[in-house]
């Protein structure tokens, strides 16, 4: 039997951006979607001293270029978060003077006694840590990579630019504490009922209320936005910007398996404005799902001067949101699948004596299994909402970027999908009528060059008997292929 599945569009969606006559779905990033828990991932940290070290590495070579972003453009060019360039390398440093610049700036961290031991204090917590926890040890932490980048930035006389009573100058004197690890494992050993990520998540808050309070009486402390992002804001920046480091960037196309529901119609299809598109859909048994063809990228050619993308058609899976999972936690020390394996061996995995971290084990010693795991855990998190949505029954197509520009721009996202597969259109109870004119007309002149006549279009109206909004045909409405649309 054949199986449908509904997708809302707004007028301007289908006639201004062209989706009907184009044949196109547009496939939104995570932000653009109206859920803000949309690609949560509930990451943890927890691994052995060697991890750690390269883990703060990354930590100062991130900080060191928003760093000499502020230095070499004041307030002239803002400092976004994409400039957090979590993808880079020592190798990725231009020039040989850069590369020792950033291995000067890392001994200098490290000869601070408490900074020396750092990686061991975070190898040593008994519990995984959680971004709370993360995001206090490094505003711990900051202060003494920042005196570390500009110490030895002063020293080879690249600070000229920055006046002398900057507060980016001095950062030693700034008090830390190194014990927290201790005093966080005796308490959670002491009070095993004790929930330690409630506990950072009310200290992160008291700090941030702290935070808020001094700028607001103080607004001119910091003087400028850039520097509130180097100083204040980096280490929360950077945190979420690792999340990139695990799984790729991913966009949906949203699918209901009803058309019923007065509330999607309210929001989804613009207070009843708009249409909704009636799909059909392939089923396979082997896979246990529903599938959708659609027109995009299924491949690469060339060499390594020019690549190109190979376009045809190809099955898509729908996936069927969860309301009831939690996220799937992820261990993100072994679940780094953004970068090479070489990458991840020499910048991640190993030490100055060629020492591998524990965190490698799985990727190294049961590749297949460690692939299975991650992208089982990417497809569960993609694909789970909170029990406040269940009213949508929603199911969804996914793209994702593996090289990392394949749809990184909104016309790179619209997919193309077989005319035939759309079964017909249902208009809103309040459809303009100038709207569904063009809507015929487009679908008119669709079926004429396609040799189509079973093209149907529906009416929604509120059926008193059911308490829903329901559809009928309108079966007066037949494409015929030696004249006009009958109406």
């Amino acid at each position: 039997m054949q199986e449908y599945l509904y997708r809302f569009r707004s007028i301007d969606s289908l006639l201004k951006f062209k989706e009907l006559e184009n044949q196109e779905i547009y496939f939104a990033s995570p932000e653009e979607l109206n859920d803000p828990m949309e690609g949560y991932k509930d990451i943890f940290w927890t691994g052995d001293e060697i991890i750690w070290k390269n883990f703060l590495k990354h930590y100062l070579l991130c900080l060191e270029n928003v760093c000499a972003l502020l230095i070499i453009g004041g307030e002239d060019y803002e400092i976004k978060n994409e400039h957090i360039s979590i993808f880079r390398t020592l190798d990725d440093l231009p020039t040989q003077q850069y590369k020792n610049l950033y291995r000067e700036i890392c001994l200098l961290f490290f000869k601070n006694s408490k900074m020396k031991n750092y990686p061991k204090g975070f190898a040593s917590r008994k519990n995984p840590i959680r971004s709370d926890e993360l995001n206090l040890h490094f505003k711990i932490i900051h202060f003494s990579a920042l005196d570390s980048i500009f110490t030895v930035l002063n020293k080879h006389k690249l600070l000229s630019n920055l006046p002398k009573n900057n507060p980016l100058r001095n950062f030693s004197n700034l008090p830390m504490k190194d014990d927290l690890f201790k005093l966080t494992n005796i308490v959670e050993k002491q009070h095993s009922d004790l929930n330690s990520e409630i506990l950072f998540n009310v200290v992160n808050n008291v700090f941030n209320q702290t935070e808020l309070i001094h700028l607001y009486n103080n607004p001119n402390f910091l003087g400028s936005k850039n520097r509130r992002f180097v100083l204040l804001d980096f280490p929360k920046i950077y945190i979420k910007q690792l999340e990139k480091l695990v799984h790729p960037e991913w966009y949906a196309a949203c699918f209901l398996n009803d058309y019923t529901n007065a509330s999607m119609w309210g929001y989804y299809g613009y207070n009843h404005t708009g249409v909704c598109l009636k799909f059909k859909t392939l089923s396979v048994q082997q896979q246990s799902g529903k599938l959708f063809s659609l027109y995009g990228i299924t491949g690469w050619q060339g060499n390594q001067d020019e690549i190109k993308p190979i376009y045809s058609f190809t099955n898509h899976q729908f996936y069927k949101v969860d309301y009831n999972s939690k996220y799937p936690e992820i261990d993100f020390f072994k679940n780094i699948g953004r970068l090479p394996i070489p990458i991840l061996k020499k910048y991640w995995y190993m030490d100055e004596n060629n020492n591998i971290s524990i965190c490698a084990d799985d990727i190294f010693n049961n590749e297949e299994n460690w692939r299975k795991t991650y992208w089982d855990n990417f497809t569960k998190g993609i694909s789970i909402k909170l029990n406040d949505w269940l009213h949508e029954n929603e199911y969804r197509l996914i793209i994702y970027s593996l090289l990392g520009d394949e749809y990184d721009t909104c016309e790179k996202r619209k997919l193309k999908y077989n005319f035939f597969d759309i079964e017909g259109i249902i208009f809103g109870i309040k459809t303009p009528i100038e709207d569904k004119l063009k809507i015929m007309k487009i679908i008119e002149n669709k079926c004429q060059k396609e040799n189509r006549t079973d093209f149907k279009f529906y009416q929604a109206y509120y059926s008193r008997d059911t308490g829903k909004i329901e559809a009928n045909e309108m079966s007066l409405l037949k494409v015929k292929l030696d004249s006009k649309l009958d109406r």
